[in-house]
Order: C-alpha cells, then structure tokens, then sequence
C-alpha cells in the first residue's frame, strides 16, 4: 500500500519538525530532551495485545528502566486535503485542551473540531503507563474512509497546507510543553 497519508504523511511532518525545533534550539536550548520517533507495527493486530509493535517496545523499555516523559503527541495521518481532526477520547484532555487552544490561537480551529472519538493508536501503550499522551489523527480519510489502507492513499490526496497546519500546531505545543505549560501534574513522570 503506498501510504502517501497513513505513513507518510507524519513521517514528513516530523522530518521537518526536526529541522524547525533545531533551528529553535540553537537560538534558545531546550529545558528538556526531546525525542522524536517514529514507529511501526500500529496496524498489524486487532486488540492492544496485538498492536503497537514499535510503541508498545519503548513503552515498556520506558517504564522498565524509569525514563521520565513529560509527555508524548502522536501524529498520524495529518495530510488529508480535507483536514478534519477530532479530539481523542482516549487521549489525556490537559494535552488536548492545549493543542485545541492553540489551534484556535492560531486561527486553525475550524480543522481540529469538537467532536470526538476513540482512537486506539500508538499513544496508548504510553498512557498506560502514566505519560500524558495525545493524538492527531484525521481518521476519515476520503468518502466513506474509502482511502484508508487501500490503493488510493497516494500523493494527489495530501495538501502541504495540511501538513503546515499540524506541524504548526505541534511545534508551538513542543514549545509550551518546554516552557512548563500546561503543568500536567502527578500524572507526568517528570
């Protein structure tokens, strides 16, 4: 299956979001280590047990070993022409009350909606250790979900604006989480 969107299109994202926080860094350091990752295996069961292959790896190599995160956002899927992203229901709300208020701020609020669902995706073996996690994802992906997982995610589907709407987003959240913003409490392993 070519991708272009499920893979893809986060992958890019995070490629450039390197390069942003970087430069970012190399102006004013960081108050903390950043980790960008990218994972694999998410797709390939149908429970918990069998998902998550790449996250649910580090999850447990996380908590066996004691490191500390702060917090994880987890982007998939964010290239859709027709962006639309719901809040996750299975995602901590601290941290998806500071992506949607900056979203707003931003003057993105009309493509990360009010609705909500549950999404089980590569954030979940985190929160089930106590990391504050979150997800965007846009998860109706072509009429009636028509391109998901088939032939048809290709390139003509993905729109750059998407893309820099989400990176956007995602690199000031980065930047807030650094500052201290929100304090996400005894819930934070840090």
């Amino acid at each position: 299956i070519p991708g272009a969107n499920d893979g893809g299109s986060s992958a890019g994202l995070l490629l450039e979001l390197c390069r942003c926080l970087s430069e970012a860094a190399s102006k004013m350091p960081f108050n903390h280590t950043l980790w960008v990752i990218f994972f694999d295996g998410e797709d390939t069961g149908d429970t918990p047990e069998t998902m998550f292959y790449g996250s649910r790896h580090l999850a447990e190599r996380v908590d066996r070993e004691g490191i500390r995160i702060r917090s994880l956002i987890l982007v998939d899927m964010v290239g859709d022409k027709k962006l639309g992203i719901a809040r996750d229901r299975n995602s901590d709300p601290r941290l998806n009350d500071l992506i949607w208020s900056l979203a707003s701020a931003m003057g993105y609020g009309s493509y990360f909606k009010r609705s909500s669902m549950s999404v089980l995706d590569d954030h979940i073996p985190f929160s089930a250790i106590g990391v504050p996690s979150s997800v965007i994802i846009d998860f109706r992906y072509g009429p009636m979900n028509c391109y998901w997982h088939t032939q048809r995610d290709d390139l003509d589907k993905i729109d750059p604006a998407s893309l820099k709407i989400v990176g956007d987003v995602v690199y000031e959240a980065v930047l807030s989480l650094d500052r201290g913003k929100p304090a996400l409490g005894d819930l934070s392993r840090t």
